[in-house]
């Protein structure tokens, strides 16, 4: 297997954390629409 050359790599890491950011930001607008169902109309 060829994980820790391409965890040397870097580009994984950017990857990984634009994939958690993209999630959590899913996930927090999903939660902030569930709390406040109000405000859309």
């Amino acid at each position: 297997m060829k994980i820790e050359k391409w965890l040397s790599s870097g580009r994984c890491h950017i990857h990984f954390i634009l994939f958690l950011v993209s999630s959590f930001c899913l996930f927090a607008h999903s939660l902030h629409q569930s709390q406040q169902p109000e405000r859309i109309s």
